[in-house]
């Protein structure tokens, strides 16, 4: 029997510590305005030329595979797809309505969730077509100015009004098709949605389809107001969401600050209170990143547990459909109606059934092991780290056993994953015209085209392989791991952003810690644990084994119960309920 294959070491010092510790930290220029002009008209006429892409790529580290090859040649993996085990196969289906209710006993509840709106739409207290009225005003008040929240870009008055008047008539004859039943939810503008054009954060893609994504369908045939498109970060190539197309959205809590990308859009709008629950998209913590940066819930799910049918198809083997929402319950509501076997997409197909019976019936945390490498956790921003020490105790004090663990080559995952998503978006976006697309896209792709290979990204494959045998021996050990979210709170937004804004270094310190579960598949969820001295949110993240969403949702419900007094009101929020009397 051959040995097992193993990453080359290192050759130069590790940046950190001398403990194997190693992921690297680099330094390139931010540019906005008429130098992020010059430097993309640079980029593509001379810079391969004059070495310039090639210094980017280079000190991105984007090369690290060619010069510490894989040990043993394993075969590359493309799909993170792992057979569920035995006890993942249960067929018990998760009650929303026990779920939604659990929601309602949080203490100084801020955001409105599912389990409010269901409770004033079965007291009568307030109509869906009521509630729809209050979202189209808050959505054109959102819209009308510079500054302004610009969560929601592309809505339908008629659409959404529609759909509410028939939301209303059901719930006024009794015939309610459960707890989303006209609860308003915006989807990412990656998505489908029927009577809405897919723009993909561009300006020129305006396709028109026919049907609903696979997930909108199921919300939709839950009874789901869909409120609109949310913004997102053009072609989901970065995580400020930052956007001269559509205008860049502004994080509730402080609108001079990002919301974080791609699917800074629909963070926005849950925080912002314009709906309990969004749908987002991660391939590279484009749900998780936005979701800690506005303060609110975001679960990237397992590889194929949720269908890619009616996503844009932007980076296939390492992006999900994830939901964000205001509270725990709510996102276990939304992941368990918009999971399930497609066949339309064949990953789905082998998935355990969602297993969510005991969810909110605990907030217990004994018998858990929770998993922490305390070199990858330090590895942040301090008051990002302290927050989310603080918060481990916490955790602690729930019953949760904390083991030291280890988790090994790290800067080869990072890379590997940096260098399949990049190649998996140009290979897509490569039919358009580059120049149609914002400068900082142009430059990100012009560097990837001219210096990423059909070799590094089969390397990229090969470190797959091995990522996911450690990542099984480690859940042998631990049932989860603890990280911060992102390493830095959400980032002011530059004086001048109408050209775009191309900054790596603050991107890579937002993404030093979502790689992981893109690359391996593993699913992972972000919840808010606290603030910075500005009022910014702090989240903190949990990794599990492949198809253990459960376990995650019930992290993250015992995470919100310890948290919720602490929980702040954004600047910026829209109580949609407040026409209702006593809701």
């Amino acid at each position: 029997m051959s040995e097992p294959a193993v990453l080359a070491k290192p050759k130069r010092v590790a940046e950190k510590d001398a403990n194997g510790y190693y992921l690297h930290s680099f330094s390139t220029p931010s540019a906005t305005g008429w130098t992020l002009r010059i430097l993309c008209y640079i980029f593509r006429s001379v810079g391969f030329v004059t070495g310039l892409t090639y210094k980017i790529a280079n000190d991105s580290n984007l090369f690290y595979l060619r010069r510490h090859p894989i040990e043993g040649d394993p075969m590359p993996t493309y799909y993170p797809l792992i057979e569920p085990d035995a006890e993942q196969g249960s067929s018990q289906v998760a009650d929303l309505d026990a779920i939604a209710s659990s929601g309602l006993k949080l203490k100084n509840r801020i955001f409105r969730s599912v389990g409010d709106f269901y409770k004033a739409y079965k007291s009568r207290s307030v109509t869906p077509l009521e509630v729809a009225n209050a979202v189209i005003l808050a959505l054109q008040s959102n819209n009308a100015a510079e500054g302004d929240l610009k969560a929601v870009i592309k809505w339908n008055e008629g659409d959404i009004l529609k759909h509410a008047a028939e939301s209303t008539e059901r719930w006024k004859q009794g015939m309610e098709l459960g707890v989303l039943d006209g609860v308003p939810v915006a989807v990412k503008d990656e998505l489908d949605v029927k009577n809405y054009e897919t723009g993909v954060g561009t300006s020129f893609l305006c396709n028109m389809p026919e049907d609903d994504a696979f997930c909108v369908a199921n919300l939709r045939r839950a009874g789901a107001l869909i409120i609109g498109k949310a913004n997102m970060h053009e072609i989901g190539l970065d995580v400020t969401n930052c956007n001269p197309n559509s205008g860049t959205p502004r994080n509730p809590y402080n609108p001079a600050h990002f919301p974080g990308g791609s699917s800074g859009g629909s963070a926005a709008a849950v925080a912002a209170g314009l709906c309990p629950i969004a749908v987002g998209a991660d391939g590279g913590g484009s749900v998780r990143v936005p979701a800690s940066y506005c303060g609110v819930y975001g679960l990237k799910p397992t590889c194929g547990r949720i269908s890619e049918s009616g996503a844009f198809p932007l980076a296939p083997t390492v992006g999900v459909v994830g939901p964000i929402a205001a509270t725990a319950s709510d996102l276990a509501v939304a992941y368990a109606l918009m999971s399930g076997p497609d066949e339309k997409d064949v990953n789905t197909l082998k998935q355990p059934s969602i297993a969510l019976t005991k969810f909110g019936e605990s907030t217990s945390l004994t018998g858990v092991k929770i998993g922490i490498y305390r070199d990858y956790f330090e590895d942040a921003h301090p008051e990002v780290v302290n927050a989310c020490y603080a918060f481990l105790e916490k955790l602690r004090e729930r019953g949760a056993t904390i083991v030291d663990i280890v988790i090994p080559d790290l800067e080869a995952l990072r890379v590997a994953h940096a260098n399949t998503i990049t190649s998996e978006m140009l290979s897509v976006v490569s039919k358009y015209p580059i120049k149609k697309f914002t400068y900082p896209t142009q430059m990100a792709l012009t560097v990837v085209g001219n210096h990423i290979t059909s070799a590094d990204y089969i390397q990229a494959a090969r470190v797959k392989t091995v990522g996911i045998q450690n990542l099984k021996n480690l859940f042998q050990q631990v049932d989860a791991i603890i990280t911060p979210t992102a390493g830095i709170t959400a980032p002011k937004i530059p004086k001048s952003v109408h050209a775009g804004l191309s900054d790596y270094t603050t991107s890579g310190k937002a993404m030093r810690f979502i790689f992981i579960a893109n690359l391996l598949g593993i699913p992972g969820v972000s919840c808010p644990v606290g603030y910075n001295d500005a009022g910014l949110p702090i989240g903190l993240q949990f990794q599990a084994k492949w198809w253990n969403e459960e376990l995650l949702l019930h992290l993250a419900h015992v995470s919100e119960d310890i948290f919720s007094a602490e929980r702040r009101k954004p600047k910026m929020f829209h109580d949609l309920l407040a026409v209702a009397p006593s809701v």
